[in-house]
């Protein structure tokens, strides 16, 4: 287990809960108060939780009496002896960009802004917080001021700290920690951190944003988490956490809902709109083929416009390019022997947020067609700065052009930079300009890729963790070969194809 000063080494943590169970004895203070403040610590620990949360917690006998509308964001349920959290979807500053996507269901499945959360702790803490649960008589776990408790707690902590002689370095922040760790090492992403443990780690709030879940399996990614951290220890906790012939976790997770991003972009929507786009393209290409000498030019810039948005929105459906201007710039960010695309989105004079994908053999192919297409419209000789902007990105210059590789064409034929604003002006739904980063988080996690590697794609990552530095243990390379198999898997379930526009 690879740890720093601020995780809990195998050996501390072992003998933390060794400690924990074990200790009877004390200052006055803690005797007299040892049940209430064991039962916090192992909430903390167990949950992850911030402490003014866990300070403030409820208690309750049964889920039902746990409703939307309590003061508690956590709670102990006796009857069910499960922990009961609200998770939390991310915020958004914009009141248009919070009503956009709030469709009421997804196969008649709602979408909650606070969801609930029951997790299963092990069956020997389980135990001793039940037992101050049945102590008290109050609706509120803990009564004590929070200052107080978190007092009693620290010296709970530094004598925790005093036992058997072993001199570990226990703080309470560094035990919060140990779910957040628990959590990260049996796969789930800082998302689901956030989620389960309201704790942000570097840049969750933004993957958030993109990602969407359900209670079931943030409780499954919670159980494995408890399961790992019990493999430190000895016999004094039992390693059978979940124990499946006891459904009641179960069931209480299996609320039908999906928390996280509000913004929604499942599969069966996707694989609509790309019909919708090669209806269109199709539609316009039979109008241009078939158009009167007077309707051709007309019919051309439509064709093309239809031609250019099919290719946009697939490079953006395969490479999570954020909503930018000109989302390719030149044709040298692409080897087309390797598919190899270098990107560069939202980016700063340092470029900290460059990265190295792969794109599919399949958009590779769409983009060779779209390059023939632009050959053909050249030698059509529309107009002058159309002539020379084509010219300029098939000499992969960017000399004469005010535009990238892929541009749409106003009514007089004059070249117009892909944007957010362009591309509304062919499209007929709200969608959010960047909704295919939500739809490729969700998914490419749905596939099992590694939940870093997806940060890496998707360029989510704060100053120090950029992936490309000097320290850094894995490859772009290494990542890409991960990725290309989710991302081919994508594309044949949304159903793109290669799409051909005018030829020479």
């Amino acid at each position: 287990m690879a740890h720093s000063w601020q995780t809990l080494s195998p050996h501390e943590i072992a003998t933390f809960f060794r400690s924990i169970h074990q200790k009877t004895d004390g200052t006055e203070y803690l005797c007299q108060n040892f049940h209430g403040l064991r039962a916090l610590l192992l909430v903390l620990v167990w949950s992850g939780r911030p402490f003014a949360e866990v300070a403030s917690m409820g208690c309750f006998k049964s889920t039902k009496y746990w409703h939307l509308n309590s003061p508690f964001s956590i709670a102990w349920l006796k009857d069910e002896k499960l922990l009961g959290v609200k998770v939390y979807g991310p915020e958004y500053k914009s009141n248009t960009v919070n009503k956009l996507m709030s469709f009421g269901e997804h196969k008649n499945t709602p979408y909650l802004a606070v969801g609930f959360l029951y997790l299963k702790l092990p069956p020997i803490a389980t135990k001793h917080i039940q037992k101050w649960a049945d102590l008290i008589s109050t609706k509120k776990m803990f009564i004590e001021d929070e200052s107080n408790l978190l007092e009693a707690v620290e010296l709970l902590i530094y004598e925790l700290s005093q036992l058997e002689h072993s001199d570990i370095r226990l703080s309470l922040g560094r035990l919060q920690r140990l779910m957040s760790t628990a959590l990260k090492a049996v796969g789930a992403s800082l998302a689901d951190i956030l989620l389960i443990t309201n704790r942000a780690i570097t840049h969750a709030e933004t993957s958030l944003r993109y990602y969407q879940t359900q209670p079931s399996q943030l409780a499954a990614f919670h159980s494995h988490a408890c399961e790992w951290i019990t493999s430190f220890t000895t016999g004094n906790i039992s390693k059978k956490v979940l124990e499946k012939d006891k459904n009641t976790w179960d069931i209480a997770n299996q609320n039908n809902c999906i928390i996280g991003a509000k913004f929604r972009m499942n599969p069966e929507l996707l694989i609509l709109i790309v019909k919708d786009l090669r209806q269109k393209l199709n539609k316009s290409r039979y109008a241009f083929e078939n158009a009167s000498m007077d309707q051709k030019r007309t019919a051309l810039i439509d064709y093309h416009n239809h031609f250019t948005l099919y290719t946009v929105s697939f490079l953006q459906f395969v490479s999570g390019y954020r909503a930018v201007t000109d989302p390719l710039s030149n044709l040298n960010l692409i080897d087309f022997q390797t598919s190899i695309m270098c990107l560069s989105d939202k980016d700063d004079q340092t470029y900290s947020q460059s990265r190295i994908i792969m794109l599919p053999s399949e958009f590779i192919e769409q983009l060779v067609a779209y390059v023939t297409h632009l050959e053909a419209l050249k030698s059509l000789n529309l107009n002058a700065e159309l002539v020379e902007t084509i010219k300029s990105i098939l000499d992969k210059s960017k000399e004469n052009r005010k535009v990238g590789v892929l541009f749409f064409l106003n009514e007089d034929a004059h070249p117009e930079a892909v944007s957010p604003k362009t591309i509304r002006n062919f499209t007929h739904h709200n969608l959010p300009s960047n909704i295919q980063r939500h739809y490729l988080r969700t998914e490419l996690q749905k596939l099992g890729v590694d939940p870093e590697f997806i940060s890496y794609f998707m360029g989510h990552w704060d100053i120090g963790e950029e992936p490309h530095q000097r320290y850094s243990t894995v490859s772009p390379l290494s990542i890409c070969k991960v990725l290309s198999p989710a991302i081919a898997t994508l594309v044949k379930k949304a159903g793109w194809s290669v799409q051909w526009g005018l030829r020479g």
